[in-house]
């Protein structure tokens, strides 16, 4: 299991939310940390966390116990990118996802890209999805190109960022 904390001050509380990732023998690696890069990081409050470390921390016990989901993958062909993708809160279990936990999240991701040794940071979303728009927006990536996808139709935005 890898683990990644990260935290922040909020009304003069320290906060924090950590991203798991569960390493498995079968798959290969893909540079981030060690990870696989077809499994996903589990992002989870303190408190998640500690449940996960009473329990038998794997994978098949994940099911509906964490705040949500993304991927990050190495740019085939390119060590100093990384692609940000299918990131998805968990609404199963009604955990009280507060605004400064989105946030955190957004954060997260970068701070475990800089950790990684990236450089840019590229996600794409679809346009009519509002929410994921305001986090790219929030998130300071740049919009550099715009189309129509010809499987699905939807317009997507490709966005990119640096990793300071």
């Amino acid at each position: 299991m890898i683990v990644h904390s990260y935290s922040k001050m909020v009304n003069g509380e320290q906060k924090t939310l950590h991203a798991v990732h569960f390493s498995h023998p079968y798959f290969p690696t893909a540079g981030m940390a060690g990870a696989p890069a077809c499994q996903p990081w589990y992002v989870l409050t303190d408190a998640q966390y500690q449940e996960l470390l009473r329990d038998d921390p794997n994978p098949t016990h994940m099911a509906g116990r964490y705040l949500a989901t993304f991927y990050m993958i190495q740019l085939p062909g390119n060590c100093g990118t990384v692609v940000s993708h299918h990131t998805a809160l968990n609404r199963q279990q009604g955990y009280g996802y507060e605004k400064w936990m989105s946030d955190a999240f957004r954060e997260l991701k970068e701070d475990l890209a800089k950790r990684c040794k990236y450089t840019i940071m590229i996600c794409t979303v679809v346009e009519t999805n509002s929410y994921s728009v305001s986090n790219m927006k929030k998130s300071k990536y740049e919009v550099v190109k715009r189309f129509v996808n010809k499987r699905t139709r939807n317009t997507i935005l490709v966005g990119i960022k640096d990793i300071p």
